[in-house]
């Protein structure tokens, strides 16, 4: 190569740009950040392994437990979504867990929140706090008694009639009605969390909620309805008592026209009827509730004709 050529191939490296020196201060500076960051959390992972990873299983307690719930429920519940064994409280999968397997519970209507606290430990403590859903009822299905919600939603728990007693009058069978049974339904049962299909079983749902709210009305153990689907011109639902005998009441509450009386006027009567007879089939075999005048099966026409 001539030295005209390694003159000029000279002349153009110097032409080449060189990096600034605020460039170099930059990168210098991402350099420092970035290995400043890495020991961080090369620190932060050793921190959290060594010092804040809780040693022990969690354990869960729900906030607003219903007052009509019981331990053993509540503790099936909490059970379900305590986690398998110690954790790290800044686990965050734990929290979506326990989210996912509250949502899916048909115990649980809705999640309100889901969070861990320091018991004696850090995220030794995971707290639920949910909406419930509340047991409405008894519905006869083959020889099985399943518990549904107020709002239909079918509940995981079965019953035989063994169990009958301790379920709808409380813990020694003798207590007043807590639940009663909704019977003569015409469609099979739903899974459970899911509402339970069908006009008659609404029907009985409704008069089950009217029912929880009358003082005198413990003699009323089933709600029959039968007649909702097959015999429309029959009375709608038949209430029955522990004598057995029934009480027609008609069209359930909420669905009501000028051809019954009102469900206020109907439980007036039973009121009056309860007050006279202390039960509320007035010694009879049946009597009907549909209109102005209680109807008997024998000469009597109503409860004021009775009276006088």
């Amino acid at each position: 190569m001539s030295d005209k050529r390694i003159l000029m191939a000279a002349r153009n490296v110097s032409r080449i740009p060189r990096p600034s020196k605020s460039a170099l201060v930059v990168l210098v500076l991402c350099l420092v950040v970035g290995s400043a960051f890495a020991g961080y959390m090369r620190i932060r992972s050793y921190v959290i392994s060594k010092f804040m990873s809780t040693p022990v299983r969690p354990v869960v307690v729900m906030e607003n437990q219903p007052v009509w719930m019981s331990s053993y429920l509540a503790q099936s519940i909490t059970d379900s979504v305590r986690p398998t064994g110690p954790s790290s409280p800044f686990d965050k999968k734990v929290l979506v867990d326990a989210y996912k397997t509250l949502s899916g519970n048909p115990w649980v209507k809705a999640v309100k929140q889901v969070r861990r606290v320091y018991g004696k430990l850090p995220g030794d403590t995971l707290r639920i706090d949910c909406v419930y859903r509340t047991p409405a009822a008894l519905v006869q299905s083959d020889d099985q008694y399943l518990l549904v919600a107020d709002d239909g939603v079918l509940l995981p728990e079965k019953f035989s009639a063994d169990e009958l007693p301790k379920i709808m009058f409380g813990a020694t069978g003798t207590g007043p009605t807590q639940l009663r049974i909704i019977q003569g339904q015409t469609q099979s049962p739903a899974a459970p969390g899911s509402v339970w299909p069908g006009s008659d079983m609404a029907a009985g749902l409704k008069m089950s909620a009217l029912l929880s709210h009358v003082s005198y009305a413990d003699d009323i153990v089933r709600i029959d309805v039968s007649n909702v689907a097959n015999h429309p011109h029959s009375p709608l639902l038949t209430l029955i008592t522990k004598a057995n005998t029934q009480i027609h009441w008609g069209r359930p509450p909420g669905d009501d026209d000028f051809t019954e009386a009102s469900p206020s006027v109907k439980l007036a009567h039973l009121q009056q009827i309860y007050a006279q007879y202390h039960r509320l089939d007035a010694n009879q075999q049946w009597l009907d509730l549909r209109f102005d005048h209680v109807i008997y099966p024998t000469v009597q026409a109503s409860i004021a004709d009775a009276g006088q």
